[in-house]
């Protein structure tokens, strides 16, 4: 048996996506570890380019559309993916992606609709989880030159009437657009990012609405102080060109809008009109002069679609700057970089050290060689079949010289999974009506749990119970080895004034009794560390409860895909699609509520359809007192000593940097030593 801890963290079922061959959708927003900056230099340079036109503020009319063009597998979603974490973890601006499998016919209002949920994911998630969306209504806010200091206490005060709401937030809109910078902006929309501010649930989501474009009910458009639907062809546009001017009168970044899968327009009806209209949209928003537009396109689709766009779109898309060909066969160099990358990740969350002078193990070094000319999508679908091999026998990867040709596969979409991925684009963009009453909002919670485990398979088993009106008790287990976790969720959306939200989470508390609270918001909660609700989420939290905002963007999804089931559910390869795409667990809410990054730590890999036992140990023996952390081995302080009693729970300090991210805690009983923490201010 091999010995090597590298070999037996290789063999654990701990970072199982590490060669995990295609982006998602779903991780565009999230960080990637796993990035190699000296591949795409070239796209990379160019993009930089474009952002820093509109980070020096000065007038340029110089082509803002990058036409990235490839064969499939040359990372193309993986680029995007860096540019947006670029974008944001230098705020430099807002990015929005999406993807054009749609069949619409009004594409502003698509890129719209996608724009709002992009900006309503973390705007960066390592630092924090606010939203962009939030995070640009708050840069809105704090402008000392719109708006006083006393006037931004008072719009945060959650507990304004809505006539309070109006009379201070139509005088202040108003002030606003006589500054030179806001002028030809909508007045509308500086009053809907306003009324985010408060963080009042049943006000956010008409404000949703109205940034959607979606119609609004007369009381809605009572409650927003008169503001009337933006539900017209032309309404969207117009919305986008606000959104972009807005952005550079308060941030003076850029508007980066993503479409990625270009090549989808390719399998419609009427492909060549579909996609001169979708053009024509990209290049009037590329007008604007913050906003840079990135397309991402098969190159061999790209030929064939381009031939529809008259000539002067084409010159807009192909000159300055000129279309970026990614090449997709990696040199040796770039091979041993991608996997030593993910290798030293997977190493770093199994606590195992690296050795720089073999940074390839448990693979060879000839393996380079052998795999260079390969798509980066192949070399680490090799990397990947050998593990699982490696899983499975408990022996090392295969040589060079054994490994044979890549697996030369389609990753794409069969023709089935790529017909329900295009209907369920299309119903994301149809209206939908999200309950105000928190027994309605856990009753969509309910559902949502139960279908993730459908979603998740592998054993998983979800059930949930309403407790009452107030409460949801949710069992989560992962079958057959696991325990079981009981969860009690309750809503938590009161105000902090007056001790109304402290309450709530009190009563959460004492409800739980053994079971894991877990607080439910649909708005940001209190984060100030000098008040006392602060404090008390804090405790709450080192308590071993947990928090969750769940954002519109996924409510929405959450009510979207029950009615999307009754319309397709009964088709035969609607649970294969469901199982592929995930729609709700890869949802920040449901990976909070659930706990999912640690829980899918403890599902064994399926190889050849049958889980598979490892063949050398993964761990050490996880204390009785915690099974379900068995897979947490990021603790950075050393184990308190065994006369010790077990605590009741671990402080989180963070998350490391690896594969899968994991807490980093803090055993209670090491806080009976003396520490001193240093650094500068700010720090």
């Amino acid at each position: 048996m091999n010995t090597d801890p590298r070999f037996t963290a290789f063999c654990s079922h701990q970072g199982l996506d590490v060669f995990h061959p295609v982006t998602h959708q779903h991780q565009i927003w999230q960080p990637d570890l796993y990035d190699v900056e000296t591949i795409h230099q070239e796209a990379r340079f160019i993009y930089e380019r474009l952002l820093s036109r509109v980070d020096n503020g000065t007038p340029s009319d110089s082509g803002r559309i990058l036409l990235l063009l490839g064969e499939s597998g040359a990372g193309k979603t993986h680029l995007m993916r860096f540019f947006r974490n670029q974008s944001h973890e230098h705020q430099k601006g807002y990015f929005s992606y999406m993807q054009m499998t749609s069949a619409v016919s009004n594409y502003a209002q698509y890129v719209l609709r996608n724009t709002i949920d992009s900006f309503d994911k973390p705007y960066y998630s390592p630092h924090r989880s606010t939203t962009g969306l939030i995070q640009f209504s708050n840069a809105l806010a704090e402008d000392t030159e719109a708006i006083t200091p006393n006037e931004l206490e008072r719009l945060r005060d959650g507990d304004l009437s809505q006539e309070e709401l109006v009379e201070l937030i139509y005088p202040i809109a108003d002030r606003v657009v006589a500054i030179d910078r806001f002028q030809g902006i909508d007045i509308d929309l500086i009053r809907a990012l306003l009324y985010l501010q408060p963080g009042q649930p049943a006000i956010n989501s008409k404000v949703f609405k109205l940034l959607r474009c979606e119609p609004l009910a007369p009381y809605d458009s009572r409650a927003l102080g008169g503001m009337v639907s933006r539900d017209r062809e032309d309404d969207p546009l117009r919305m986008l060109q606000s959104l972009a001017g807005l952005i550079q009168a308060v941030t003076k970044g850029a508007f980066v809008i993503c479409l990625d899968q270009l090549e989808d327009i390719h399998s419609m009806a009427e492909a060549g009109q579909r996609f001169r209209r979708a053009v024509q949209t990209i290049v009037t928003l590329a007008e604007i002069p913050n906003v840079v537009v990135v397309l991402s396109c098969l190159e061999s689709f790209y030929v064939l679609l381009n031939q529809h766009l008259p000539k002067s779109h084409l010159d807009r898309l192909e000159l300055d700057p000129a279309p970026v060909k990614l090449r997709s066969n990696r040199s040796a160099y770039e091979v041993e970089q991608i996997i030593s990358r993910r290798l030293q990740c997977l190493y770093e969350l199994a606590e195992t050290p690296v050795d720089d002078t073999d940074p390839l193990y448990p693979f060879q070094k000839s393996a380079t060689t052998t795999l260079s000319g390969k798509t980066t999508r192949d070399v680490l679908d090799w990397c990947r079949s050998q593990r699982e091999e490696s899983i499975a026998t408990g022996t090392l990867p295969k040589q060079p010289s054994d490994a044979g040709a890549t697996t030369d596969l389609d990753h794409g979409s069969n023709s089935s999974n790529f017909e329900l991925s295009q209907l369920w684009s299309d119903h994301l963009t149809k209206p939908v009506e999200i309950p105000e009453r928190d027994q309605s909002l856990l009753t969509l919670i309910s559902d949502s749990i139960k279908r993730c485990s459908q979603e998740l398979g592998n054993g998983c088993l979800f059930t949930t119970q309403a407790i009452g009106s107030n409460y949801l008790a949710a069992d989560i287990s992962v079958e057959p080895d696991t325990p079981k976790e009981s969860l009690l969720l309750g809503m938590c959306q009161k105000s902090s004034r007056g001790g109304a939200l402290s309450r709530q989470i009190r009563e959460l508390e004492q409800k739980a009794n053994k079971q894991t609270p877990v607080a439910l918001r649909t708005t940001e909660f209190p984060s100030n560390a000098r008040t006392q609700i602060a404090q008390q989420i804090g405790q709450f939290l080192i308590k071993g409860g947990r928090r969750a905002q769940v954002a519109d963007s996924d409510w929405r999804t959450m009510k979207a895909i029950q009615s999307f089931e009754q319309q397709y559910g009964d088709r035969s390869d609607y649970l294969a699609w469901l199982q592929a795409t995930q729609p709700l667990s890869q949802l920040p809410s449901m990976q909070s509520v659930l706990d999912l990054k640690n829980l899918l730590a403890d599902i064994q890999p399926t190889i050849s359809g049958q889980p598979q036992p490892p063949k050398t140990p993964v761990q050490e023996e996880p204390a009785p007192q915690q099974p379900a952390k068995a897979n947490e081995k990021a603790t950075i302080i050393p184990e308190p000593e065994p006369t010790l009693p077990a605590p009741e729970s671990d402080i989180p300090l963070g998350q490391t940097r690896t594969a899968v991210p994991t807490p980093v805690e803090l055993p209670r009983e090491s806080l009976v030593r003396h520490a001193a923490f240093l650094g500068g201010s700010g720090s």
